[in-house]
């Protein structure tokens, strides 16, 4: 058993969703106060970037190319971004399930 848990504070709420990238460190993302936050490898905070309000909340993370990742929103977008570069967007799938380009 660990014995060595800390508490931790970044997201207002709940953690949604969580992607492990290639280089071992981890992104979080928190629903509620839509920011998406980079953890070294000793899980310190390393970065954070706030999807804007307009997209909805985080509801999906995935790594994509180099320093990208990918965000899925609750209002069905589909977002690529880094943290120096901010997001745009990829996609808008609409309820039956075509998507917009």
């Amino acid at each position: 058993m660990r014995t060595d848990l800390r508490p931790i504070e970044a997201h207002e709420k709940g953690v949604f969703c969580m992607c492990e990238m290639r280089s071992g460190t981890l992104l979080t993302g928190g629903g509620k106060d839509r920011k998406i936050i980079l953890w070294d490898h000793e899980l310190h905070q390393d970065r954070e970037i706030e999807v804007p309000d307009q997209y909805g909340h985080i509801r999906a993370l995935s790594e994509g190319r180099g320093e990208e990742f990918l965000v899925g929103t609750s209002r069905n977008f589909i977002l690529r971004g880094t943290f120096n570069d901010g997001f745009q967007v990829e996609a808008q799938v609409r309820l039956q399930g075509t998507i917009m380009s």
